[in-house]
């Protein structure tokens, strides 16, 4: 055997040894499109995307004076106006519409239905139109609903609101047919015949809208000051769960959240009748705010965003660099913060935008200044803000991390996957920006200009299978009590949880440390079905 050869897999083995992590490949830059600007006080940015059933990707944004997208060319009513446009696989745009008024109208987010059309959600003021549908704010900003059909013409368009300013940012199917929709509201808001009232400030809302275009279920959330959501997700349940940051104290149903000092983020479940079932907050003494928020497969809940300083996510700290950093985190389907990951340097480092695939990698995409890591990987900005898209496995391990950026400002606002492709969008500023070898022309300094990009060569991380852990639970049924048996000892203590048959917490023990069994009391408990859960298991219980 070659000598050299020898000496390779001698070091193979010692960096096995050594634990040494694994050196991924970085993704690429495939393509990058933009928008063309009519003239020099003509401005656009993405806000949004999703990818339909063909492959082709969709993206929502607004834009000032006159925007061409491929062959289409759109021109605003007034101030910001929506657009709606989609590419093909290789990033050419193939359709584009445009709705709003004279006032200032914002598009938050996007969903991509079953039946191919796409709803669009945000914000608009005075009067705006979609195609020939008409909307009237009742006072300063209201949410909207509207939905495209996959010709590209407006087919529906709905409002929610009152005299202050509200806002939709998140849309997620609500069951075989209806919208789940959630973002934020001031004072009285009305949701057709359904009127909400906030505690001050901003509150949060998650409303229900028929396939007819009728609210027929809101909640609200919050407190006295200002509480804000940003993202929204529903598992095969149909429990909904949000995320977002609030101030001082906040109530969400029966649970009340208090912050540690400024603005904590929180995630919170309500179940498919709406009702607030739990709330769990993150953060420290400085600013700490959730963005995105994604469900793997398994239902587990994974959170992006930014903190300062020192924050705990459950008994997880984490502390910045310098400035604020990114995190990812994740929580059991019962809100137990299971994993808590940061990414960052010593200037802004922000995520914005999440991703999660079937085995629960998260991808995820920001913004950073100057210099910054993804754990092994450094990157560093070509001036101001760039753009950068990251990977992290289930592990907690950051696998991957790409910069995108010019001169100027870069932003990345929204992200989708597949496999080991991704798509973002956003906007940057200045005479140019360059996404690898690929480089879009700017509109000059300080004009913003709508751009996509697709990457390619991301690593997926298959979930390692965890080891069947189970117990039993006897008497089953139970009066009084009942003793949970593990098959063997434990090296350190375990959280026993009780849930209800709607998933809420309503007893919570420790199984000891080198114990094998926990006598539980649920004779306080109402008669009917619970749910048992230690470790990665589950266990029914019913209780006479």
């Amino acid at each position: 055997m070659p000598l050299f050869t020898l000496r390779l897999r001698a070091l193979l083995i010692l960096l096995l040894l050594l634990g040494a992590a694994p050196a991924w490949t970085q993704p690429t830059w495939q393509w990058a499109s933009k928008g063309l600007a009519g003239s020099s006080a003509s401005e656009s940015y993405a806000t949004a995307l999703a990818t339909d059933a063909a492959g082709n990707t969709v993206v929502t944004g607004n834009f000032y004076g006159t925007l061409t997208l491929g062959a289409t060319t759109l021109v605003s009513a007034g101030n910001a106006d929506i657009f709606v446009a989609r590419l093909d696989a290789a990033g050419q745009w193939t359709q584009a519409a445009r709705a709003g008024g004279a006032g200032n109208d914002f598009p938050h987010g996007l969903l991509v239905e079953a039946s191919g059309a796409v709803a669009v959600v945000g914000e608009f003021a005075g009067t705006a139109s979609f195609g020939g549908l008409a909307l009237t704010s009742a006072g300063g900003a209201d949410a909207f609903v509207a939905r495209l059909g996959t010709g590209g013409q407006w087919t529906q368009a709905v409002r929610a609101g009152g005299a202050g300013a509200d806002a939709a940012y998140g849309a997620a199917p609500g069951g075989p047919s209806d919208l789940l929709i959630a973002g934020n509201f001031e004072g009285s808001a009305g949701f057709g015949s359904l009127p909400l009232s906030s505690a001050g400030g901003s509150d949060v809302f998650v409303a229900r809208l028929t396939p007819g275009g009728t609210w027929s279920q809101a909640a609200r959330a919050g407190g006295g000051s200002s509480d804000y959501c940003y993202g929204l997700a529903v598992d095969a349940g149909g429990n909904a769960f949000v995320a977002g940051y609030f101030l001082n104290t906040a109530d969400f149903g029966a649970t009340i959240l208090t912050s540690a000092g400024g603005p904590d983020a929180f995630v919170a479940r309500l179940n498919p009748s709406l009702q607030w079932t739990q709330a769990v907050r993150a953060g420290g003494a400085d600013n700490d705010f959730g963005m995105a928020l994604r469900l793997d497969a398994a239902g587990n809940v994974v959170l992006a965003g930014y903190f300062n300083g020192s924050a705990a996510f459950g008994a997880t700290a984490l502390t910045s660099a310098g400035g604020p950093d990114v995190f990812v985190a994740r929580l059991s389907p019962t809100l137990q913060w299971t994993q808590a990951v940061r990414a960052g340097g010593t200037n802004n480092d922000v995520a914005l935008a999440l991703a999660v695939d079937a085995a629960g990698t998260a991808t995820v995409a920001g913004v950073f200044r100057g210099s910054t890591a993804f754990g092994a990987t450094s990157l560093a900005s070509a001036g101001g803000n760039d753009v950068f898209v990251a990977r992290l496995n289930p592990a907690g391990q950051w696998m991957q991390a790409v910069q995108g950026g010019g001169s100027e400002e870069d932003y990345a606002y929204a992200l989708t996957t597949n496999g080991s492709e991704a798509t973002v969008s956003g906007y940057f500023m200045g005479n140019a920006t360059r996404f690898g070898s690929t480089t879009l022309p700017g509109s000059g300094p300080s004009i913003q200009v709508a751009y996509v990009a697709h990457l390619t060569g991301l690593v997926t991380a298959a979930r390692a299978a965890a080891p069947a852990e189970v117990f039993t639970l006897a008497p089953n049924p139970a009066a009084t009590q009942v003793r949970l048996s593990w098959p063997e000892a434990t090296a350190a203590p375990r959280p026993v949880l009780v849930l209800d048959n709607l998933g809420r917490e309503v007893r919570r023990q420790l199984l000891p440390a080198r114990a094998t069994s926990v006598a539980l009391d649920v004779q306080a408990l109402a008669p009917g079905l619970y749910f048992v859960r230690c470790g990665a298991a589950t266990g029914k219980l019913v209780v006479e």
